[in-house]
């Protein structure tokens, strides 16, 4: 079995952040955190025979995380840009107020929703658990009765930036749309009744095996926590 790559570089000034890595001084790519993320949940979603909803929801998690508002959090909670500099943000101030799950769930969501019933039913489930991927579940009801999940898919431009992801990510872009060109929501509703697997779960443990990865890289070691690949042997 192939470890996966763990998609580091040290040209943290012009390329998306995914993960800082201190010790190092080194950083996981957006793009490669996504493909591996990828890459994992489409081989857990296997086991319940939809390989490509973990694809899915594995590239589109975290795309969110090109805006410049992020990318500058990042930075600065890191130590990458310092206080001194023009850019630099306080970090505690910012803290859980960039919304960086949004996008990608709307990027699922408003190619899925106009597909029938059927797609309707597959668009909310990716975005239920993408909205949630850091937060576990979110409440679609409120309450008081509002409908707390629409009102997630509805969330302005200015401050889920789906804009700002769908420009800067091109050819996740291009590769989400290739597998939703397929009838997929005709094969969920059909294994709907069989589905076991919790994807909100799914997507969290595929990224977080991605970063482990990441993280242990440069030590010679391999995080030892389930992360197999078809290929790959320990």
């Amino acid at each position: 079995m192939k470890r996966i790559s763990t998609g580091e570089s040290n040209s943290h000034h012009y390329d998306l952040i995914a993960h800082w890595r201190k010790r190092d001084q080194q950083f996981q790519s957006l793009v490669a955190h996504l493909h591996q993320t990828s890459e994992l949940a489409e081989f857990f979603a296997a086991k319940v025979g939809l390989p490509e909803v973990g694809k899915i929801l594995g590239l589109s998690h975290d795309v969110g995380k090109t805006s410049d508002r992020y990318q500058i959090y990042l930075r600065s909670a890191e130590g990458i840009i310092s206080p001194d500099e023009d850019e630099y943000v306080d970090v505690k101030a910012q803290r859980g107020k960039i919304d960086h799950s949004t996008a990608g769930a709307q990027l699922v969501y408003r190619r899925l929703i106009k597909r029938g019933l059927e797609g309707k039913i597959l668009a909310q489930f990716l975005a239920l658990a993408l909205a949630s991927h850091h937060s576990g579940l979110i409440d679609c009801l409120t309450p008081d009765g509002r409908n707390n999940f629409q009102r997630r898919m509805d969330k302005s431009d200015e401050d889920t930036h789906f804009t700002e992801a769908v420009e800067k990510l091109p050819e996740i872009v291009r590769r989400l749309d290739a597998i939703l060109a397929e009838p997929i929501e005709k094969r969920f509703y059909e294994n709907l009744v069989r589905l076991k697997e919790d994807m909100e779960c799914l997507v969290k443990r595929s990224k977080i095996l991605s970063m482990s990865a990441f993280f242990a890289a440069n030590k010679g070691q391999w995080a030892r926590s389930g992360c197999y690949l078809p290929g790959c042997s320990l």
